[in-house]
């Protein structure tokens, strides 16, 4: 058996580290001042006023940046934290495992291994299977680089890699290690994280997008695919779309129906459709 690594430095976020710390001794909850007595206070019982926000459930907690309390508003009380949930599994990661920490996604091969002086045979065929086990790396195969960042206007943008390139670079190892065929096939592993791709709070109406796309451990280019429409060069002839990257896996029911091309000016809309599973 052997392993092939790639090895990325980890800002991934797992908030299944938190739970596995010994729990820590209570913390003195800080007493946040409350009212409108304040400058502070006056302007946020304003804006809270407001008919179009006043019956929403608000919980506010501002402090120095030293930690001192400055006002607090229903800062006590339990709330679904939503996206803010990112802020705090991030800092968890950073904590607990530290800037320099890696993920490793692993190819590993598992069958017979020929002559010990030659491991894969003269043939260059490995009699065996290869499993692809993925172990949290948030990155693999996608066309990011890093470090992250948005597009500025004014400055290049970011820096890319072409889709599913980590998949070339371990083809090209396997093939230096002397492999030409595999007779066993390949598989590929995400057991590492208990399985819960799609958590029963999101919407169904959220999985087509990006943003809620699976989660698991084995992540493979964001775990998306791109949808591409082209309008013909004239009114009434039916657009190009194309998947990218263009893995077989997909395919587009055409059968439903078909985007067309509109005069230019005129109203436009595209509706996508995913069925779930």
């Amino acid at each position: 058996m052997f392993a092939l690594q790639r090895f990325l430095t980890c800002a991934a976020l797992l908030p299944a580290l938190a739970l596995a710390q010994q729990p820590a001794a209570p913390v003195p909850h800080p007493i946040f001042p409350h009212g409108d007595a304040t400058p502070l206070g006056s302007r946020i019982a304003a804006l809270l006023a407001d008919p179009a926000v006043a019956r929403a459930h608000w919980g506010i907690a501002v402090t120095s940046i030293d930690g001192t309390p400055i006002y607090g508003f229903n800062e006590g009380q339990f709330f679904r934290p939503a996206s803010n949930a990112k802020l705090f599994t991030t800092a968890v990661a950073m904590a607990l495992l530290g800037p320099k920490s890696t993920v490793q996604t692993e190819l590993v091969a598992n069958g017979e291994v020929g002559l010990e002086q030659h491991p894969w045979g003269e043939d260059g065929v490995l009699h065996g299977y290869l499993a692809l086990v993925g172990n949290g790396d948030g990155n693999f195969g996608s066309d990011r680089t890093f470090p992250y960042h948005a597009a500025s206007p004014g400055q290049p943008p970011p820096r890319t890699v072409p889709a599913l390139q980590a998949f070339d670079d371990m083809a090209a190892t396997l093939a230096a290690h002397g492999v030409r065929r595999v007779t066993g096939g390949l598989s590929a592993e995400d057991t590492a994280w208990p399985y819960d791709p799609l958590p029963d709070t999101w919407g169904l109406d959220d999985v087509l997008w990006g943003y809620g796309a699976p989660v698991s451990a084995l992540t493979v280019n964001d775990n998306e695919v791109k949808l591409t429409v082209t309008p013909a060069a004239e009114p009434g002839k039916p657009a190009t779309v194309a998947f990218d990257p263009a893995v077989p896996y997909y395919h587009l029911d055409r059968d439903l129906g078909w985007v067309g091309t509109v005069a230019a000016g005129a109203t436009a809309s595209v509706v996508v459709r995913r069925e779930p599973g």
